[in-house]
């Protein structure tokens, strides 16, 4: 249950910055979307609550980053979401997202979370290989 605050004040081992950087990157990222979300849900009067599934005690959850749970705390069914930030640019990050990797995410039902500024360039991208995909 790190806190941003916690977050920052992680140690980064210089063997391993990059990698260091872009996890505390990664826990910041989920506690904004967890606290983003729940605030929407408390403004328009859902009792849903999102939650990491680090919080949960699934630490480093194979499948998801999240799930929404009811407000009895119980885990709503196919409410897994993952997030990903994967690639240099939309094009770069939906081949990624079609590797054999990911298929694991696909196969459980999870829900995909991309950068909001590769979101319209993936969809784009995706729309232009069904085209080509229907005209074979």
């Amino acid at each position: 249950t790190k806190s941003l605050k916690d977050i920052a004040k992680s140690k980064v081992n210089p063997n391993f910055k990059d990698q260091n950087i872009k996890q505390q990157a990664g826990f910041s990222a989920e506690n904004k979307y967890t606290a983003r979300q729940n605030a929407e849900n408390i403004i328009n009067g859902k009792t849903n609550r999102t939650i990491r599934t680090d919080d949960l005690g699934r630490v480093n959850d194979p499948l998801f980053d999240h799930v929404e749970i009811d407000s009895s705390g119980n885990i709503i069914a196919d409410s897994g979401l993952q997030m990903k930030f994967v690639g240099s640019d939309a094009k770069s990050a939906l081949s990624k997202l079609e590797s054999k990797e990911y298929q694991k995410y696909i196969d459980a039902n999870a829900k995909l979370s991309v950068p909001s500024d590769f979101y319209n360039g993936i969809k784009e991208e995706a729309q232009k290989k069904i085209k080509i995909l229907q005209n074979n």
